[in-house]
């Protein structure tokens, strides 16, 4: 005889699929990441200054399909997907060459509204339901692109326009906070990372760094 036990986790196991599939055909994610803050570091006499303002937005929907106790959101043709970031991060300070005191500035600037391919990658995205309601994000971030500027004395010395990077760090700690939480909310953070650059010398950068998101039926 099938053990009433089983059939009642069989019979909620199936209410939950059927319920949440029924009421949830598409779901929309939406994620905003804050980052900035300041550092310094020094060698010796060298020295530098940092500050970091970088920012995320990206929201796109996903179709549902139900998978035992989980229900699970894959890409769709219809994402009807928004990606937007910033980038102004910038440092400056001094550096001793050939005995005398030299400025250096560096800046990376990049202002991005999402194109056809950015927001296709971002569309690759998935979004996992479990039984207690919990979600889970795996967030695919494109490629950006801005221009970086450094100058020595005031005297451009290097201009490109190339791939930048969203700080490595904080975007880790604003993904992991989307793994086995609430469909939305908000969580903040202080990361205290080494700063050094080129001049090899020791110091600290501290990134002030938030993320908000939430998840929707549709």
């Amino acid at each position: 005889m099938f053990p009433a036990r089983l059939a009642v986790a069989a019979l909620s196991a199936a209410a939950f699929s059927t319920a949440v599939c029924a009421g949830e055909r598409y779901g929309r994610l939406t994620v905003d990441v804050l980052i900035d803050g300041p550092g310094q570091s020094r060698a010796g006499p060298d020295h530098a200054t940092y500050v970091t303002a970088q920012s995320v937005h990206m929201a796109f929907t996903l179709l549902a399909s139900s998978a035992g106790d989980a229900i699970h959101y894959s890409p769709t043709n219809a994402c009807n997907g928004e990606f937007a970031a910033t980038i102004d991060d910038s440092v400056a300070g001094l550096f001793v060459d050939g005995g005398e005191m030299r400025q250096f500035a560096g800046r990376t600037t990049a202002r991005v509204k999402g194109d056809a391919l950015q927001v296709s990658t971002m569309c690759r995205g998935t979004v996992t339901i479990d039984r207690a309601g919990k979600l889970s994000a795996r967030l695919a971030l494109p490629r950006i692109d801005g221009h970086v500027v450094n100058t020595e004395a005031g005297r451009v010395v290097y201009a490109s326009r190339s791939e930048v990077l969203i700080d490595q760090q904080a975007w880790k700690w604003a993904v992991a906070q989307l793994q086995g939480a609430a469909r939305g909310g908000v969580q903040r953070t202080v990361l205290k990372v080494p700063a050094g650059g080129t001049m090899g010398g020791k110091g600290e950068h501290q990134l002030n760094v938030q993320v908000r998101w939430a998840f929707a039926p549709k």
